[in-house]
This record gives structure tokens, C-alpha cells and sequence, in this order.
């Protein structure tokens, strides 16, 4: 099997990225998660911590050698600043390891990431779903499974709705603010969009 397509997934910290990738990885797809992967680069890559030391200090670190995520959150997540020369250092070891796992792949991969256009790499994607939330249902999934404070959450979706580039850009949507336990709903927008691809993709290729 060969690479097929490359598609983005993004959407707004807590909108269920993670959730709608699962739903995809069932289709057999190679799912990247761009979080997971450079908090594993904050373990591991020595020159990607020492630049981070010299740009925010030594605070930001834990022991063993490692960028602490929680304390470079508080550095930047009220700071569009802040964050953006994090995304500046960060993003090139990120897109590194990314473009070596698509060499990898076989079949589709999907590409989660919530600063996907900011981070330059929507331009190499066949298509880029959007996962849509209300920032109360955000917000208040932040405080329950992450643990923060009302304020933090606040901040965080804040900052992000200010920052990030959205809609416009986007080739399909999936709304995941309603309640929905089982993943019904959320799972029934994922099959009609796979269907979608599918039958988009076997058309371009006839």
C-alpha cells in the first residue's frame, strides 16, 4: 500500500480533535498528533530544550532534562507574544519529525494539530477537517479532565480564539458541542465525511 492523501484535523484546544482522530484511526488511518509530538521532543531533544532555556528561562525546566509543558504553558497561554516565538522554535523540530512519519505511512494519514495553518504545513494537505466547539463546553472540559483553574481555562480559549486561523480554510466541519456520552452523533459526522473522502478520492483517481 502507498501513501493515499494527507489531511489536516484542527480545531481550538478541548474541541475533541483527539476524539474525532480516534474515530479516524479506526478507519485505518495513520494518525499524528502533533501535541504528542513535541511534548516527546520536550523530553528528548537536547538542542530544542536548550534553545527554549535560553528564550524563557530556567523555570521552564523539570529533572530529569525536560521542558516542564505546564510551567511553558504558564509562560505563554496569556502572551500572543509569548506564543507565538514558542510556535517560531518549536514548529520547524515538529514538522521534522512529522514529514519522516508521512515518508513512513502507507495509506491516509491525518494530521491533528490546533495550530495547523499557523504552523505553514496546510499547504501540503489534500484536505483539512475542522472540529467546532462552544467555548463554554471547552472551558469546562479543560477544568474537568485537565485540571484547570476557571481563570487558566478562560485564558487559554481566550488566547486561542483571538490567535488562531480558522475557518475560511477549512475543507469540511464536524460540530462536537452536543451531548453526546456514546459518541453517537460524533461518530455518525465522521462516517458520512470518510464516505465523503472516499468516494471524493476514487473520483480524482478515475
Amino acid at each position: 500500500m502507498t501513501l493515499e492523501r494527507i489531511i489536516g484535523l484542527t480545531g481550538g484546544i478541548a474541541s475533541g480533535k483527539s476524539t474525532v482522530g480516534a474515530l479516524l484511526a479506526e478507519k485505518d488511518c495513520t494518525v499524528l498528533d502533533a501535541d504528542r509530538i513535541v511534548h516527546g521532543l520536550y523530553r528528548s531533544n537536547r538542542t530544542l530544550q536548550a534553545r527554549l532555556l535560553l528564550s524563557f528561562g530556567p523555570g521552564i525546566l523539570s529533572w530529569p532534562p525536560a521542558v516542564d509543558r505546564k510551567k511553558l504553558r504558564e509562560k505563554v497561554f496569556s502572551d500572543e507574544k509569548m506564543l507565538a516565538k514558542l510556535e517560531r522554535i518549536a514548529w520547524p523540530y515538529v514538522l521534522r519529525e512529522i514529514e519522516e512519519r508521512v515518508r513512513a505511512a502507507e495509506g491516509s494519514v491525518v494530521i491533528e494539530a490546533s495550530r495547523l495553518y499557523e504552523s505553514g504545513y496546510a499547504s501540503r494537505l489534500d484536505a483539512v477537517i475542522q472540529v467546532e466547539c462552544l467555548p463554554d463546553i471547552q472551558r469546562y472540559r479543560l477544568m474537568q479532565s485537565r485540571g484547570f483553574s476557571r481563570e487558566d481555562a478562560e485564558a487559554v480559549v481566550e488566547l486561542q480564539r483571538r490567535s488562531m486561523v480558522r475557518w475560511p480554510f477549512s475543507d469540511y466541519t464536524i460540530y462536537n458541542s452536543g451531548d453526546d456520552p456514546k459518541l453517537e452523533l460524533l461518530r455518525a459526522q465522521v462516517d458520512r465525511l470518510w464516505g465523503r473522502l472516499h468516494s471524493e478520492n476514487s473520483t480524482a483517481r478515475s
